[in-house]
C-alpha cells in the first residue's frame, strides 16, 4: 500500500511540477508580448506626439521666419549694411537712428526676441536693438557659427541654440 502512496505522490508532484513548467512558460509568454505590445503603443504614441510638437514648433518658428524676411527687404537695412564698412563708422551713418529704431520696434513686436540686429559683414559686427549695452570689444562676426551656417546656406536658417554673446543668453 506504500508504494501506491508513493507512487500517486511522485505522479502528483510530476503533475505538479509540469503544471508549474506550463504556467510559468505561459507567464513568460505573456509578459513578452504585453512588453512588446506596449512598447510599440509607447513608439507610436512618441512619434505621433513629437510629430505634432514639430508641427507646433515649426508653426512657432514661422512667424520669425516672416519678420526676419521681412527685414532682409527693408531698404534701410540693406543700405546700411552695405555702407558700413568698420565698426567705428556705424554711428556716423545718416541711418543709424532710423535703423536702431527699426530694429527696437521689430524687438517689441514679440516677448520672445530677446534682441533684434543686423549682421555687418563688411564691417564684422553687429547693430542691435540695444546698442548702448552692446560692450563687446572685438567681436567677431565670422567666427560666430550661427552666422557662418547662415551664409553658408544661404538663407534663412534657425541655428542650434547658442550663447549669445551680446545679451548672455542662450538663444537660437
Amino acid at each position: 500500500m506504500n508504494w501506491i502512496k508513493s507512487r500517486i505522490t511522485r505522479q502528483i508532484r510530476l503533475l505538479t511540477a509540469i503544471a508549474l513548467i506550463i504556467i510559468s512558460s505561459v507567464s513568460l509568454y505573456l509578459n513578452v508580448q504585453f512588453k512588446k505590445y506596449f512598447e510599440q503603443q509607447s513608439k507610436e504614441q512618441l512619434t505621433i506626439n513629437s510629430q505634432y510638437i514639430s508641427s507646433e514648433i515649426g508653426s512657432f518658428l514661422q512667424r520669425y521666419y516672416v519678420i526676419v524676411n521681412q527685414a532682409k527687404c527693408n531698404p534701410d537695412f540693406v543700405a546700411f549694411a552695405s555702407e558700413v564698412t568698420d565698426r567705428n563708422s556705424k554711428k556716423e551713418n545718416p541711418l543709424f537712428g532710423r535703423v536702431k529704431m527699426q530694429l527696437q520696434d521689430i524687438a517689441a513686436l514679440d516677448k520672445n526676441i530677446a534682441l533684434s540686429y543686423i549682421a555687418l559683414s563688411k564691417a564684422n559686427d553687429l547693430i542691435t536693438n540695444d546698442y548702448d549695452s552692446v560692450s563687446i570689444q572685438n567681436y567677431e562676426l565670422d567666427n560666430r557659427e550661427w552666422y557662418s551656417s547662415t551664409l553658408n546656406a544661404g538663407k534663412t536658417t534657425i541655428s542650434e541654440p547658442y550663447l549669445d554673446l551680446v545679451t548672455g543668453n542662450i538663444t537660437i
